[in-house]
């Protein structure tokens, strides 16, 4: 893992210079998603949370990020499309119905007044 955070800059700057930032494929967000993916499993294997990666990939990716402002939108458009939806899912099901019914005309006269 230590030599993918140590490689991880270089090897993110090469593959945008070498394919290039404008492509249609954008192989420099695939090749991101492919290492936070590879990296995440590899932390569900050792019984560690898979964010925790994520975290120092960030961290580590930081400078490429700053060079390459379209790559930041890309990178951000595409995890709040997929993976909000299961962030609010996994919220939701901590949510205790029986708690909900003494609070049910405060949440109804709120959906209510934002309609």
């Amino acid at each position: 893992m230590c030599v993918v955070f140590w490689f991880m800059p270089a090897w993110t700057r090469g593959i945008i210079n070498k394919l290039g930032a404008t492509r249609v494929s954008e192989p420099e967000v695939k090749f991101i998603f492919f290492i936070l993916f590879f990296l995440g499993g590899l932390a569900t294997t050792a019984k560690s949370e898979a964010v925790l990666p994520a975290y120092l990939i960030g961290l580590v990716v930081a400078g490429v990020f700053l060079r390459d402002k379209t790559l930041v939108r890309r990178i951000r458009s595409i995890a709040f499309a997929v993976f909000r939806p299961f962030y609010f899912i996994k919220a939701g099901l901590f949510v205790s119905l029986p708690a909900l019914w003494p609070a049910v005309v405060i949440v109804g006269g709120l959906l209510l007044l934002k309609m």
